[in-house]
């Protein structure tokens, strides 16, 4: 589990995360009409990997 994931709340469909909003905002955009990629994975790895 990433160091930023502070927990899962499966009955609530929620999780907590100790990422401020910012840094997460200026993520990968996410696109839900498209397949995950390869190319998508590693840059969403690689920009998050900062916050490790």
């Amino acid at each position: 589990m990433p160091s930023w994931l502070e927990s899962v709340d499966w009955a609530e469909s929620e999780i907590l995360v100790n990422l401020t909003c910012e840094a997460i905002q200026g993520a990968p955009e996410y696109d839900p009409s498209q397949t995950i990629s390869k190319d998508y994975e590693l840059r969403l790895f690689e920009y998050y990997k900062q916050f490790i």
